[in-house]
């Protein structure tokens, strides 16, 4: 609670600076925003990761209405490969995990505003119950929810096989994790699978080069931030929206009023 209270207070403080003018506005620029859960069971939720969907709701409003524009990671990257200027105002939604609730409140509200999204799943969770380290009493996605969700406007990208901390992994486990959930979502989807997230947000130059050899074109991290043309592919930033976040603070990290965290985040996930 503390260290929440304190990145309030911080980015507080780099709000007034935006407001009086002395902290420019991010141009030539996007930046990715990362959900989890998207129900109403605060009071199991531990780590912050759930929003209610009467909140996200609200969010999705006031994107709309605030002048972003939201488009899919496809169309992201595909600019920043052919050196294309961002506006500032490009927005990404992207759900990790694959819990359920995405699909029953999360996309009947993105698609009320013609958002597109990507929802990274954990293959295994998809195929059948296995154990992780939380939530797992939440459901998630199976295979006939993911090949009902191809006809939304969504892709589907991998979050490993079975969420395990990368960077604490063999050569060959690291690739056993990215090559085996690739493979077992693009039977699922019968879509091509190319995008990766990063399991607890933990990565190192080692893991990046094993998912490029498993034939992925992009990762995204837990590090937050805006991306630019020259931010590394397999390095995307991303900024949480978390259980605790009002509109408020939801406006303040659009404008980057917490990416003074960056650097605490890359030193905490790059290992």
């Amino acid at each position: 609670m503390f260290n929440c209270l304190l990145k309030r207070v911080v980015s507080n403080f780099f709000y007034v600076l935006y407001r009086i003018h002395l902290l420019p506005s991010k141009e030539n620029c996007f930046r990715i925003l990362l959900y989890h859960s998207i129900n109403g069971l605060a009071a199991k939720d531990t780590v912050n990761f759930c929003v209610a969907p009467k909140e996200f709701e609200k969010q999705m409003q006031f994107i709309s209405e605030s002048g972003f524009k939201v488009v899919s990671l496809t169309e992201a990257v595909n600019k920043i490969e052919r050196k294309e200027t961002f506006s500032g105002k490009e927005l990404v939604i992207t759900f990790d995990d694959g819990y359920t609730d995405v699909k029953k409140y999360a996309a009947p509200i993105l698609n009320k505003y013609n958002f597109p999204f990507t929802l990274f799943v954990i293959s295994d969770k998809a195929k059948k119950n296995t154990n992780l380290t939380y939530l797992d009493e939440w459901a998630y996605l199976k295979d006939p929810d993911l090949k009902e969700m191809v006809g939304y406007n969504v892709s589907i990208g991998s979050h490993s096989k079975s969420h395990l901390k990368l960077t604490l992994l063999p050569t060959n486990g690291i690739a056993e994790q990215a090559y085996i959930s690739k493979r077992e979502l693009e039977k699922i989807i019968n879509q091509t699978v190319v995008f990766f997230s990063y399991p607890y947000g933990f990565f190192n130059d080692k893991v990046k080069n094993i998912l490029r050899k498993s034939g992925y074109k992009v990762a995204c991290s837990s590090i937050i931030g805006s991306n630019t043309i020259n931010t590394d592919l397999f390095e995307l930033r991303r900024t949480e929206v978390c259980g605790y976040d009002n509109l408020f603070e939801l406006r303040k990290k659009l404008l980057g009023c917490y990416d003074w965290l960056e650097r605490f985040h890359r030193r905490l996930y790059v290992k």
